[in-house]
């Protein structure tokens, strides 16, 4: 499990503010990790499913176990704008390079993770550490075992709770090294896109 601590010592939430017409911000909720003292990784989706003119990334300081959503709208949570360095996934790909890098110039982690170019074997034990944010009733309807909406929020927000920075885990079932891409069998869910994917106690993805 130490392995386990201390990525979760480098893992922060990252925070999409979307300008809507009305100027009234919208928020999204994501997981990104420290990969240096400034430099975050995350998934690419997180910046190219959004119009770049009139949105903002922003991320919490790293290994808070808890927050409530609601505080970051109201601003009583510290927040650190980010900027991007690079993005391998094109706008409305696939799911292929799905990598992006952020920079923090206002934050300096003194806990990082180094990432490793190893592929993990098939049928490989995989752990993720990110952080769930709320479950929509669109999403819920396309998980067919959670049966209908009410409950299946219920079991979601049980195994998953929003606000918290937790581990789950699970098995390799196929890796495509030439499209940089990982297939596994865990539970995840909104939020939790750019977590830290550890195989051996090492970082191999996000």
């Amino acid at each position: 499990m130490g392995h386990i601590i201390k990525a979760a010592g480098c893992i922060s939430r990252l925070v999409v503010r979307e300008f809507r017409p009305n100027g009234r911000p919208r928020y999204h909720f994501a997981t990104a990790f420290f990969v240096s003292e400034t430099l975050l990784l995350t998934a690419g989706h997180n910046y190219a499913d959004f119009d770049n003119t009139c949105t903002q990334w922003w991320i919490t300081e790293p290994g808070i176990s808890q927050i409530d959503v609601d505080d970051v709208g109201n601003e009583k949570i510290p927040l650190h704008r980010c900027t991007l360095v690079e993005s391998l996934y094109p706008r409305g790909g696939k799911y292929w390079r799905d990598i992006a890098i952020f920079r923090c110039e206002s934050y300096k982690s003194c806990q990082y993770v180094p990432l490793e170019s190893a592929t993990p074997p098939g049928n490989a034990i995989m752990d993720i550490i990110g952080c769930p944010a709320e479950v929509s009733d669109e999403w819920i309807g396309t998980h067919p075992r959670l049966q209908n909406t009410r409950k299946g929020r219920t079991d979601v927000e049980k195994a998953l709770p929003k606000g918290s920075l937790l581990f789950t885990r699970g098995i390799l079932e196929a890796s495509f090294p030439r499209m940089s891409t990982m297939e596994y069998r865990l539970s995840t869910c909104p939020g939790m896109s750019g977590s830290c994917v550890l195989y051996d106690g090492h970082v191999v993805g996000n």
